[in-house]
């Protein structure tokens, strides 16, 4: 039994596969999970894209989000890379 959600996502990470999470995950949802042992940030979210990822990344830091606000608030300029997730056909986006 799990309290939070992401007690259950994490549980899954350790046992499953990505591809198999995919799988077993239902309804909306988006979330970022660092690899230790690949040194991956891994980031997905819902097919249909109701939930929204953000991201921006430089050679010194990485931050996500489901909204754009707190990366716009981080950079403190809009010109800065910043991807939206929603306009990827696939689940999973792995960055090194």
């Amino acid at each position: 039994h799990y309290d939070t959600d992401t007690e259950c996502l994490v549980n899954l990470f350790e046992k499953e596969t990505i591809d198999n999470i995919i799988s077993l995950l239902d309804g909306m949802y988006c979330y970022v999970i660092y690899d230790t042992i690949t040194q991956q940030f891994i980031l997905s979210r819902d097919m249909i894209g109701e939930k929204g990822l953000y991201y921006y990344q430089n050679k010194d830091f990485f931050i996500a989000s489901s909204e754009i606000q707190p990366i716009l608030l981080y950079c403190k300029k809009r010109n800065h890379l910043i991807r939206n997730m929603n306009a990827k056909f696939s689940p999973n986006y792995f960055i090194n």
